[in-house]
This record gives C-alpha cells, sequence and structure tokens, in this order.
C-alpha cells in the first residue's frame, strides 16, 4: 500500500516536471523569435498552447486550465484576438518577417 502511493506521488512530479519544462522551452523560443517585444500577458499562452496542442479556441482554454492553470474565458479570447489584430497586427508580422529573414541568412547554405 505506502509503495503505490509514493509510485503515485512520483509519477505525478513527473508530470509536473514535463509539462514545466515544454513550457519552459517554449518561452525560450517565443522569447528568442522576438514575441518578447509584445508586451501582453495572454498571447505568450495562446501560441504556445496552439504549438503544444494545436486546436480549437474552445479546447485550447480547456487545454491551458488543464496543464497550466490559467483561467481564459472562450469569449475574452475573441475578444482578445480582434484587439491583437486591430493593434498589433503590423507588430507581429514585421517580428516573424525579421526572424525568417535572420534564419534563412544563418542557414541559406543548408538549402543549396
Amino acid at each position: 500500500m505506502q509503495e503505490t502511493i509514493e509510485t503515485e506521488r512520483m509519477l505525478s512530479k513527473v508530470d509536473s516536471v514535463l509539462i514545466n519544462g515544454t513550457q519552459l522551452l517554449l518561452n525560450r523560443i517565443y522569447d528568442h523569435i522576438g514575441f518578447n517585444r509584445i508586451e501582453d500577458d495572454i498571447l505568450p499562452h495562446l501560441v504556445i498552447a496552439r504549438i503544444s496542442q494545436p486546436a480549437s479556441k474552445l479546447a485550447t482554454v480547456a487545454y491551458l486550465k488543464s496543464y497550466y492553470d490559467e483561467d481564459l474565458e472562450l469569449n475574452r479570447i475573441y475578444k482578445y484576438m480582434d484587439k491583437l489584430y486591430a493593434t498589433r497586427r503590423e507588430l507581429i508580422q514585421q517580428i516573424s518577417v525579421e526572424h525568417s529573414e535572420n534564419t534563412w541568412r544563418k542557414n541559406w547554405h543548408c538549402f543549396l
């Protein structure tokens, strides 16, 4: 009995480490690309969720709650996406193009 309890306790910690490890890795990639220039508390969660678990916005809400304990309401995400498009679209495009160009410059020889 004690062995089972200890095994379950250890396995629950492993799950937590894996989830946190994934988030740490994806946060670094997010920052490396340059999206951290956008001061925002929702965008990183949506981007990481989209990479980790591509799904509908409704499924994204459940995923963020389940794995990251983030409470984002579906309606808030829809409003946020409209606002993001209206106010940050050009900056997001600029960051994306800059990152793509830098990646191409550093790795162009791999495509020859």
